[in-house]
């Protein structure tokens, strides 16, 4: 009976310790209606994919010539200032990178990823355009960030290319603004999020994501030619005191109903003491 129990206490403490490991593991957090972007510290190999090229760190004032660069730390775009990189370029971004945009940043064929090599979740914090800060880009790529562009305060951004496993690949903040054309978004948790701001989107591609679109309070979006293919949950999900309309949806998923428009048959929405009225929407 002694040597049972003993046997049945070490399954247990080994499915425990399955359990934490699972519970623990790097992955994003989700909150309503943002998402959390602290990201869990793991313990990675931490191994570094290159290393031997020229570092960007801090401030960055001067056009980038074609190359392999490693991106460190909060790298600001001055006001003012406008930074264009040349097609082909690769930046190879430390888990700490963001490139904060207040001047301009004016890239066509240039890719931005991780600079680690190990197989865990390897984000680090993506472009932002902030302070009527503005971001073009043209037919590029952005891997494995926890947002791929963000707007806020005044920021904008033209967006087309492809973005592949990000937590988010577009977000649009209070006063921010998007226009995107011809964008896929691969891979990830959501698609676009918007949290107020004005977002103009057309002939947009969402793969294989929890949800296509998370739209809310005071949004103002338009949405043409979105295709939605293997969305786990929602091709839009959560619509509470926006303006939307969206035209000729394109609709691959399994996912039923695709639709989610919560607070639509109520008259109010209540979130963080404060009351939203129920948005307008045309489908």
């Amino acid at each position: 009976m002694t040597r049972l129990t003993k046997k049945s206490l070490f399954a247990t403490i080994v499915l425990l310790a399955l359990f934490l490991t699972v519970l623990l593991r790097n992955e994003p957090k989700l909150q309503t209606p943002l998402i959390n972007m602290e990201i869990e510290n793991a313990v990675p190999k931490n191994t570094t994919i290159i290393s031997n090229v020229p570092i960007i760190k801090d401030e960055l004032k001067d056009n980038v010539t074609k190359g392999n660069y490693i991106l460190q730390g909060n790298i600001v775009i001055p006001e003012g200032k406008t930074v264009q990189v040349e097609p082909d370029t690769v930046f190879y971004a430390n888990r700490d990178a963001k490139i904060t945009v207040h001047g301009k940043l004016i890239a066509n064929n240039v890719t931005w990823q991780s600079n680690q090599a190990y197989n865990q979740r390897r984000y680090w914090y993506g472009l932002t355009a902030e302070n009527n800060g503005e971001i073009n880009l043209e037919n590029c790529q952005i891997q494995d960030a926890t947002t791929a562009v963000t707007t806020l305060n005044g920021g904008k951004a033209t967006i087309s290319g492809v973005f592949t496993n990000n937590v988010v690949g577009v977000s649009v903040l209070e006063k921010g603004k998007v226009k995107i054309q011809n964008l896929q978004i691969n891979e990830g948790t959501v698609g676009i999020l918007t949290l107020g701001g004005n977002t103009a989107i057309n002939n947009a591609t969402f793969t294989g994501l929890t949800d296509g679109l998370r739209i809310f309070h005071d949004s103002m979006i338009s949405i043409n030619k979105p295709t939605f293919t293997r969305i786990q949950r929602n091709t839009v999900r959560y619509l509470a005191e926006p303006n939307i309309t969206i035209t000729n949806i394109i609709d691959n998923s399994a996912s039923s109903p695709t639709q989610i428009f919560d607070g639509k048959n109520q008259p109010t929405h209540l979130w963080q003491g404060k009351e939203y009225k129920t948005g307008i929407v045309s489908i």
